[in-house]
């Protein structure tokens, strides 16, 4: 074909006869399918805006190394491994573990600027006990089982009720007097009790023992019967 022929042609003919751009060719597979997604990302690019910022990244990428070599030059200790690693075993006989038993590190270590000393520590807890407890004792006295019955009733009535009135006390009864004796048991007693005087100053005779104050407050006594049975005697004879 030359171009003489080519020219006569009619180009809309020919734009007509061109294929079309298989755009919609991903529907055949699908778009959850690898071949379906990657026709549609070969013939639909993305029209969204990139977001990337060139100088933002640089003040990233700036922030980040200066990180970095603020880490490296930090103090690293190294790690101890397991295998010389300090185990507190107990020793036998109660004897304490040596000094080059335990890692240097620990004792070394220079204190923590935020960690008080142990002398300041021991400063406020002297101060502490010297103060008044926290807590004020209780001034209130404990509710007791008659207070809570009070407080029901006082909910159940809208109110303090009045004082119960108190019955007066009933005194006790008088004792119960003996029964009288009759008076010839009284003039038994008596004879009995004048009897045993006389056999006290027989004794007391007998012994050569003088005590002239006994033997007087002895017959007085003897004396006082003595007037007490002509009483009983003179009664007992009335009766009759």
């Amino acid at each position: 074909i030359n171009a003489e022929y080519m020219g006569s042609i009619d180009t809309e003919f020919l734009s007509i006869m061109e294929p079309a751009p298989p755009v919609d060719a991903y529907k055949a597979f699908g778009r959850g399918s690898a071949a379906g997604n990657a026709i549609f990302r070969l013939y639909h690019k993305p029209t969204k805006p990139s977001t990337f910022d060139a100088e933002l990244a640089k003040i990233l990428a700036d922030q980040r190394k200066a990180r970095e070599a603020a880490e490296r030059e930090m103090l690293h200790p190294k790690p101890v491994p397991k295998s010389r690693a300090f185990v507190p075993v107990p020793r036998p006989n109660g004897r304490r573990p040596f000094v080059e038993d335990k890692l240097p590190f620990r004792h070394s270590a220079p204190p923590r600027p935020h960690r008080k000393p142990l002398h300041v520590i021991e400063a406020e807890l002297r101060a502490a006990s010297r103060l008044p407890p926290l807590t004020p004792e209780c001034t209130r006295r404990a509710i007791l089982p008659e207070d809570k019955s009070r407080y029901q009733l006082m909910l159940e009535f809208g109110g303090e009720l009045p004082p119960p009135i108190k019955k007066p006390a009933t005194p006790p009864p008088p004792p119960t007097p003996p029964p009288p004796m009759a008076p010839t048991a009284i003039f038994a007693a008596i004879v009995e009790e004048i009897e045993d005087r006389k056999a006290v100053l027989d004794e007391m005779r007998r012994s050569g023992k003088k005590n002239r104050d006994a033997e007087a407050k002895i017959k007085q006594e003897i004396s006082h019967r003595v007037v007490e049975l002509k009483k009983l005697d003179r009664l007992i004879r009335e009766g009759l």
